[in-house]
């Protein structure tokens, strides 16, 4: 249910055309790519359209 995600949860679309020194600075090969960044750190990153590993990916970041 969405009303038990954490409110500080983010997600930001790059056009990765435009914004080449983002797709360097995280290493964005394919797409769709999920990175998770907590603290300014990469936590977790995956590739691919996937609504059961994003959902996951949302729940972890939920428990942090």
């Amino acid at each position: 249910c969405s009303s038990d995600l954490n409110n500080d949860i983010y997600f930001h679309k790059v056009d990765v055309e435009n914004e080449e020194e983002i797709a360097r600075k995280y290493r964005i090969e394919a797409l769709p790519t999920f990175v998770s960044i907590v603290n300014g750190k990469e936590v977790e990153r995956f590739e691919g359209a996937n609504n059961d590993r994003l959902r996951k990916m949302v729940e972890r970041l939920n428990k942090m």
